[in-house]
């Protein structure tokens, strides 16, 4: 997400909003919580750039921190 529009971004276009932001912040910080390995949120950042989904909101971007960077798709190795 944020990268704009590639290849990879399925005709979507490759922006995250900030209620998605959140929520995928809550659920980052909930797994350790819960004794789940897992990338950890830092920070989510808002934008005044409009993103257009079924109303106009706010761009976001998520800030991932993790102990390593080896990652397959969605599973990840710690």
């Amino acid at each position: 997400k944020c990268a704009g529009q590639t290849p990879y971004s399925r005709m979507g276009d490759g922006r995250a909003v900030l209620r998605s932001s959140i929520r995928e912040f809550l659920a980052s910080e909930a797994l350790p919580a819960l004794g789940i390995p897992s990338s950890r949120a830092l920070c989510v950042i808002g934008s005044s750039t409009p993103v257009w989904r079924e109303k106009k909101e706010s761009a976001a971007t998520l800030l991932r921190l993790a102990p390593s960077h080896v990652r397959f798709g969605h599973f990840e190795y710690f």
